[in-house]
């Protein structure tokens, strides 16, 4: 995936074919996404092993004219390293992943998990106007203990 402009959401897995969650296929709309409104989305994952726990590292890049500038991590947006993923699952767990027998709480059992177009309401953040918008980068890498779990690579719109 080339990071020259954003021209509608697209993914890429950045991992090796080792790593225990392979996603298959991920799909968001709208396109763009509007902040504050609800998204649809969809996925096939596998998961080759129980994860117990796990550490996200998420570098975000907003496109300002011809130059890609990490955001930095300001209350837990951002450029953040989030050092417990699990304490991070919302409860109660959202209705969508409920609805389709979905895990939302750790630790994650090894299976193939499958979400159908599926409406989540986006929780309003505490923005500045000059984030609300544009085209976005971003790379999530999860990490158990020293060992690599996924790495995604991910590129969007805002409106």
């Amino acid at each position: 995936i080339s990071k020259r402009s954003v021209r509608e959401f697209k993914w890429a897995s950045c991992g090796k074919p080792s790593d225990p969650l392979e996603v298959k296929s991920l799909n968001v709309s709208p396109d763009p996404i509007h902040l504050s409104a609800s998204i649809t989305l969809s996925f096939d994952v596998l998961l080759s092993r129980n994860i117990s726990s796990f550490e996200l590292d998420l570098e975000v890049k907003k496109k300002i004219l011809f130059a890609w500038i990490e955001l930095p991590c300001e209350n837990n947006v951002g450029s953040c390293d989030y050092k417990d993923v699990c304490s991070l699952i919302p409860n109660p767990c959202p209705k969508p992943i409920k609805a389709h027998h979905l895990p939302c709480s750790c630790p994650l059992p090894m299976d193939a998990y499958s979400l159908p177009p599926s409406l989540f309401h986006l929780p309003q953040l505490p923005l500045p106007s000059w984030l609300t918008s544009g085209d976005y980068y971003a790379k999530a890498e999860g990490v158990e203990g020293k060992k690599r779990i996924f790495c995604l690579e991910l590129y969007f719109s805002l409106a």
